[in-house]
């Protein structure tokens, strides 16, 4: 692309359909990158290479598009839609110099947009954002609806720099006699909101304001740089994709007014780049998409990865613009370069100097909040599943993947219905690996409320060497998440001491398999108190076999009881959605905790069983239609009230009962 006199990276983001992937292919275009713009119902654009992107016509990738607008090169990182890939969008704007919010100026600025907006506004660096109103060509589109949505959901210092009139966009700066009186109205509406939101970034710029002179094009430029690096100005430009209005304006914007950011400062490391994405291209193999945060990158490097604690030589570097690969000499911060073919890199990592510690600013991973349980359809294939879903995970960390060895279930826990079904078709078309769904279990815990005692009686004699063991235990509930204890109270020798570990290994091993419903027993004290033994019969397996028998009757003797997991739950959504989430949580089995203001959101604590929450996922999006978020943390465990204690407890018998048949 040539060399540039400066190089800044804008975060394309908005919601589903609002045209981001065709605005970047029009862009590429029109700076002569690509001939013409691909059409995403084509699936021919430079983004959307995926497979699953194209049989959707959705993005679920980040990609790097890179033009040279006026001396300038310009990444543009075009982001999915859907907030199921939010992470890809969060990464783009964390590490972007500024954020362009793409919104369909015939609809409403979109679930996705509000949701990063929030998430722009709590980042620690500050940095420039600014709307391009799409789609202004079609019929129903209303620039002052949508901009009178944009000041009243996400900034009031957010103003149009232009007007869409007859396929064409009119900046308010200019003559506009030629209008018409609604659209002349508007756009002198605009230009005050502008000059409201510039003039005070500058005392000689606001002094003219005040005094109604002239302000030159020079003076409004430097409030412009100035308001938007503060977060006191958001543009909002108008145009259509389809007619070509309003692009060459976009560009201009960002080649005059955007910088990148000051380079970070990592005093011990000459060179430090983080992963924003990885790719897994069937001919070319891994390849990992890295911004340069400080130094540069060259073929032969050697840099050192903290997560894996290796040192790594770098083979090639190279530019990226979409998944095509372009070879390069270097790649020097802050500009953004790709290498292909190192296993050890994914999504997140981190490269930097050898030998040196670094504090590295990482991509952020939204908790994953559907859990499935996921088998192989050929038992034979359960590896190769594990296998492939850790491969996918270093292209995507926000979904989790873990074996629960006590539900006997591979757990995949992911962001939502759109995630899951991406993972289950690289699954298919990658990897070949057939899969089933199914419910995720809910790890539920025996315990018991009273006292009671029992004896374990084991004996066999029947001729030869036989088995003798008995013992006498008394049981009661310790306090909550305190565990398991044993008490051994043997006097006079009762049980030779070298059998009172036996029994103890009996009781754990009755207690891990449940008494009542298959589930772990927890928080009992149990109390060995008296025995019988014999000098020739007695062995350490008869005092384990005892000592089951025996912590199996106390138990079903001291009023057994069945416990579930509660989770913490904070939920945000609008205020006129608090009425429908807290008629939800109680008809969960929830307890509200309480209620805040924060900012425009309504924050809920509540406590909820887990059992009740498993699906809350697809049930949150149906509620709120996505405008909300909430995350969930284990609590404690507390006591099933007994009608639903009996449902769970004769569900689960007759799910043993088929497995021990089977």
């Amino acid at each position: 692309m040539g060399l540039s006199e400066k190089t800044i990276t804008v975060a394309v983001v908005g919601s589903v359909k609002s045209g981001k992937t065709t605005l970047v292919e029009n862009l590429l275009a029109k700076a002569g990158v690509i001939d013409k713009p691909g059409k995403v119902e084509s699936k021919n654009t430079v983004s959307d290479f995926d497979p699953f992107e194209q049989e959707r016509q959705i993005s679920i990738n980040l990609t790097v598009e890179p033009l040279v607008w006026k001396n300038v090169k310009i990444n543009f990182l075009d982001t999915p839609g859907f907030l199921d890939f939010k992470m890809d969008s969060m990464s783009a704007i964390k590490f972007s110099d500024a954020v362009l919010f793409v919104v369909d100026g015939s609809s409403d600025i979109g679930v996705t947009t509000e949701m990063l907006w929030d998430y722009y506004l709590n980042l620690e660096q500050k940095k420039p954002a600014l709307f391009f109103l799409n789609k202004m060509d079609k019929a129903e589109a209303d620039q002052s609806r949508v901009v009178d949505q944009i000041r009243s959901l996400l900034s009031n210092r957010a103003a149009p720099l232009s007007v869409h009139a007859n396929d064409k966009v009119v900046s308010v700066f200019d003559d506009l006699s030629g209008l018409p009186e609604e659209l002349r109205n508007a756009a002198a509406e605009y230009k005050e909101m502008v000059l409201d939101a510039v003039a005070e970034a500058d005392d000689v710029v606001l002094e003219k304001y005040l005094s109604g002179e002239e302000i030159t094009q020079e003076e409004l430029s430097r409030c412009f740089k100035s308001a938007m690096a503060n977060g006191n100005f958001f543009p909002i430009m108008a145009g259509s994709c389809i007619n070509d209005s309003g692009l060459e304006n976009v560009l201009d914007f960002l080649s005059e007014n955007v910088s990148p950011l000051p380079v970070s400062d990592f005093p011990n490391a000459d060179t430090v780049g983080i992963v924003l994405k990885t790719y897994m291209d069937p001919y070319v193999g891994r390849i990992s998409v890295i911004k340069m945060l400080k130094g540069s990158l060259t073929t032969g490097s050697q840099l050192w990865n903290p997560d894996t604690e290796q040192l790594i030589t770098i083979p090639k570097v190279s530019f990226i613009v979409g998944k095509k690969i372009v070879d390069a000499e270097t790649v020097a911060a802050p500009d953004i370069g790709a290498i292909v073919k190192v296993e050890e890199l994914a999504t997140n990592s981190v490269l930097c100097t050898p030998n040196v510690k670094v504090d590295v600013p990482r991509l952020d991973v939204p908790q994953p909040l559907l859990p499935k349980a996921i088998e192989p359809k050929t038992k034979s294939d359960q590896e190769k599943l594990l296998s492939s879903l850790h491969k996918i995970q270093t292209e995507d960390p926000s979904f989790i993947v873990f074996y629960d060895r006590e539900m006997k279930q591979t757990v995949i826990e992911v962001q939502g219905e759109m995630q899951l079904n991406a993972i289950l078709g690289k699954l298919h078309d990658r990897y070949h690996v057939e899969v089933t769904l199914a419910p995720r279990e809910v790890p539920y815990r025996e315990t018991i409320k009273g006292r009671a005692q029992a004896q374990g009686r084991y004996v066999k004699q029947t001729g030869g060497h036989g088995q003798y063991g008995v013992v006498f235990i008394e049981i009661w509930p310790t306090e909550r998440s305190a565990g398991y204890e044993f008490e051994d109270a043997i006097f006079g020798g009762a049980i030779p001491n070298n059998y009172i570990p036996s029994v103890d290994k009996g009781i754990r091993e009755r207690m891990s398999k449940g008494v009542i419903a298959g589930y772990p027993v927890v928080d009992v004290h149990v109390k060995l108190f008296d025995g019988k033994y014999h000098p020739v019969d007695s062995s350490d397996m008869a005092f384990q076999i005892a000592g089951s028998l025996a912590f199996q009757e106390a138990f079903m003797n001291a009023k057994p009881i069945l416990l579930e997991p509660i989770y913490k739950i904070t939920i945000k959504v609008p205020e006129e959605l608090v009425g429908d989430i807290m008629g939800d949580i109680n008809a969960r089995r929830g307890r509200v905790l309480g209620i805040s203001a924060e900012g425009k959101w309504q924050v809920i604590t509540a406590e909820v069983p887990y059992a009740e929450i498993i699906e809350y996922a697809k049930d949150f999006m149906s509620i709120t239609g996505g405008r909300g978020i909430y995350n969930t943390e284990f609590v404690r465990y507390e006591e099933v009230p007994p009608n639903i204690a009996e449902q769970i407890i004769e569900k689960r018998k007759a799910i043993l009962e088929k497995e021990k048949a089977e």
